[in-house]
Formats: C-alpha cells, structure tokens, sequence
C-alpha cells in the first residue's frame, strides 16, 4: 500500500506535512462525522490512520538525516551572506578611513594656509612698522621713532634707496634721533645705501660736527661690521665642510620644518616662533 497516496502526500514531504493531511483526513472519514456509513468511514479511518503511521515512523527515522542535509544545502548560503556582510564592513570601514583621511588632510591645508595668512600679516606689519620707523627718523620725530622702536621695528630697515633710519637721521642732522637710534643694541652703523655711503659718511658730507661724533665714538656698536667681517671669514673657512654636509641637513630641515608648522610655529629670519608668540 502507498501510504503517501493514502493521505495525499509526496515523497520527500515533512512531518508538519503529514500531520495537516492527516488531521484533515481524519476530520472528513471519522466515523462519528458520517452518520449511517459508520462502517466504510471507520475502514478507511483504520487505513489513514495506519498510513499516518507508518510514515511518522519513516520520517521520525530519517527527518534528523534530511535536516542535515537541508543545513548542508543552506550552509554554502550562509557562509556566503556572512563574507558578503564582511566584505560590505570592510568596505564601509576603508571608506570611512578615506573620509578620514581626506578631513585630515583638508584640515592640514587650512591650517597652513591659515598660518601663511598670519606669516604675511606678520611681514607685511613688520615691514609697515619699519616703514614707518624710517618715516619718523627722516622727519626728525623722536616720539614716533621711540614708539615703532618700542613696538619692535627693525632698525636695519632699508628703503627704496638703501637708507635706514640712522642714515636719515644722519642725512638731515638729527642729533636726537641719530642718539636714540644708536641706544639699540642690534643697530648696524655701517651700513651702506644704494650709493654705497654708510650714515657716518653722510654726516661728513654735510659736516654735523655732533653727529660725526656719535658715530665715531659708537664703542660697542663698531663690532657690527668687524662681526660680520669675521663671520664672512668662518663663513669661507667652512663652505667646502658645509657643501658635504648640505645634502643631509636638506631632508633634516624639511622634516624640521614640517614638525613645526604641525605643532603651530611659524618661521621668519631664521627662527622659528610660536604662532602666539608677539613680534
């Protein structure tokens, strides 16, 4: 007897299966449901419930091999939804470190080029402090070239034409100006303007007995042009041991250079300033 075509069933079904036709079965060809044909239902109720059995005992004995078979079937879906979710992580995590890595770098470039705009600020209030140094002296104002000289103005300042403001001051005969210049330690008194005249030389150009005096009696100020006389000479004793080593300090200086600017310094005349720092 085909026990699967008594309860309507293929091969292959489960036992869920089984027990819904068999309920539904049983419901139509109870006897008690067919009132005087008591004995054809109970008959054919004998045979379901016979076929339901045989079949619960078939698939009680191989349901837990199907059921392996079922997650072996399943396991290569699995696993390939788990590498699919893996690969899609690692994709979102390399976006988001190239996402990273882009805000780092845009962050990077607007900070230096924020400090770029404070070093030309700086510069540009440098140069209008020493400009305006310069104006004073040849105008023979004491309090402005005391005030710019307080603010941090560069008393070697040169013009369009070489001057600095001890070169007007000597120039146009200010002795007050050409002494409050001189009280400067960094002051250069030998400097040389376009015409190759230093201030000294203007001043005995035009014969300003007093100021010819300051000048020449400069004490410590005079070691400005021996310094750099002596410094040029070390200078020329050097350059064939700098020329060895220029290569090697060139890499050192940009990783210098770099660590800097990261931690907020900016650079000018060959120091490198805290970004805060004031002139």
């Amino acid at each position: 007897m085909d026990y699967y075509k008594v309860l309507g069933l293929s091969r292959g079904c489960n036992i869920a299966d089984l027990k819904k036709n068999y309920r539904e079965l049983s419901l139509i060809f109870h006897p008690d449901k067919n009132p005087g044909n008591e004995l054809e239902a109970t008959e054919t109720f004998k045979m379901i419930s016979n076929a339901y059995t045989n079949i619960l005992d078939e698939l009680q004995q191989t349901e837990p091999e199907r059921q392996q078979q079922q997650e072996e079937h399943k396991r290569p879906e699995k696993r390939e939804r788990q590498e699919e979710h893996e690969r899609q992580k690692e994709e979102h995590a390399r976006q988001q470190q190239q996402q990273r890595k882009e805000r780092e770098r845009q962050e990077k470039r607007e900070r230096q080029e924020m400090r770029k705009r404070k070093r030309q600020l700086k510069e540009h209030e440098r140069l209008q402090r020493a400009r305006a140094l310069v104006e004073a002296a040849a105008d023979g104002d004491l309090s402005g070239v005391y005030e710019n000289l307080k603010m941090g103005a560069d008393v070697n300042y040169q013009d369009s034409a070489g001057f600095t403001a001890l070169h007007y001051a000597a120039f146009m005969g200010y002795i007050d100006v050409t002494q409050e210049l001189i009280l400067i330690p960094r002051i250069k008194v030998n400097t040389k303007d376009n015409d190759g005249k230093t201030p000294l030389s203007w001043a005995c150009e035009y014969n300003y007995l007093e100021i010819i005096k300051i000048l020449q009696n400069t004490g410590g100020k005079e070691y400005v042009e021996g310094e750099e006389q002596e410094e040029e000479e070390e200078e020329d004793d050097d350059d064939d041991d700098d020329d060895d080593t220029e290569d090697d300090n060139e890499d050192d200086d940009d990783e210098e250079e770099e660590k800097y600017e990261e931690e907020g310094f900016w650079y000018e005349e060959g120091f490198w300033y805290e970004e805060d720092e004031f002139w």
